[in-house]
């Protein structure tokens, strides 16, 4: 039986952690150093630099129109990859420019998020609704369902609104070519906006960042009495694994979690058929990424802290966005 249970836990972790979401890469955000043997990069919820000796052509591109840049931390996202050695490795620069605030920035909910200056206008894209917001009007104006399309390298939603004084057409054209915004930063994508036969230019940027937060596995330290496991995928279902040495069999059950903030995730372990809830665990996100239970509970007691051992999660939402 312990035979069993250790080979279902392994089938699981397997499949926790082979999620890629573009060409078996993973998406990840953090801060750059760069240095004369290429750039150190940590993770925004993580402890440790990685050594990466050459940079992706975004952050290349943006030094050379500000090589002052090079002495500060660089804020980054993008595509990547983690070694064997669990060292990153950014391959394709998504967003370049930010500091350390800019971690705090996670757009929850939001699946792409658009938007530029002269005159200012910002749209956010939700599962099912678009949000368009002008500061300079006052008006933010909701679209429900827009109709997504691809053309080649171009992605289009369209939608209407309709209000006392007749209807309102907008659409919002993302494609992949180079962007800067007014503070000088870089994005992958350029955006362009027609709302009420007015035309608006902009840059875009993936949303939900709040995902990169968490990763496929965690474990307690070696110090605590007993070894928790703890697996999580995208769709908010979970594993917990319970490890309590002498010889004894794991005790392996179905979970399930989700967001309950920006920082914060509640679990509940199901009992042993699986039926109904055993323990609601809530956790908090450290900065280090480490979770952290709150409170007591009766069956772990207090101070629990695990530690993320896996590949960070991504958004459901990106799936079909450039």
């Amino acid at each position: 039986m312990r035979g069993a249970l250790c080979l279902l836990f392994a089938l699981w972790v397997a499949g926790c952690q082979t999620q890629p979401q573009q060409a078996g890469q993973l998406y990840q955000r953090g801060m750059a150093i760069i240095d004369q043997d290429g750039m150190r990069f940590r993770p925004c919820h993580g402890s440790h630099w990685h050594r990466q000796s050459s940079l992706p052509d975004a952050l290349q591109s943006f030094l050379d129109k500000n090589p002052n840049r090079a002495l500060l931390p660089i804020y980054l996202e993008g595509w990547g990859d983690q070694q064997a050695s669990g060292d990153w490795q950014l391959s394709e620069a998504r967003v370049v420019g930010g500091t350390l605030s800019s971690c705090a920035r996670d757009l929850p909910g939001v699946y792409l998020h658009a938007g530029g200056e002269g005159p200012g206008w910002a749209v956010n894209l939700y599962r099912d609704q678009l949000t368009l917001r002008l500061p300079e009007r006052r008006q933010t104006l909701v679209f429900t369902d827009p109709d997504p399309m691809r053309i080649g390298h171009i992605w289009r939603w369209e939608s209407r609104l309709e209000s006392d004084s007749g209807r309102l057409d907008l659409w919002l054209e993302v494609r992949e070519e180079p962007c800067f915004d007014q503070r000088g930063y870089r994005y992958h994508l350029k955006a362009d906006l027609e709302f009420d036969h007015e035309r608006f230019e902009g840059c875009a940027r993936m949303g939900d960042l709040q995902w990169l937060a968490l990763t496929s596995r965690y474990r307690t330290d070696p110090q605590y009495l007993r070894r928790l496991d703890l697996l999580l995928k995208e769709d908010g279902t979970a594993r917990w694994v319970e490890n309590n040495g002498s010889g004894q069999p794991l005790d392996a059950r179905v979970a399930r979690w989700q967001w309950v903030g920006r920082d914060r995730l509640l679990l509940e372990v199901m009992d042993e058929a699986g039926e109904s809830v055993d323990m609601t665990l809530p956790w908090r996100i450290s900065a280090n990424g480490e979770l952290r239970l709150r409170g007591y509970s009766p069956a772990l007691g207090e101070g629990v802290v695990m530690t993320p051992l896996g590949l960070p999660l991504q958004s459901p939402g990106w799936k079909n966005l450039p």
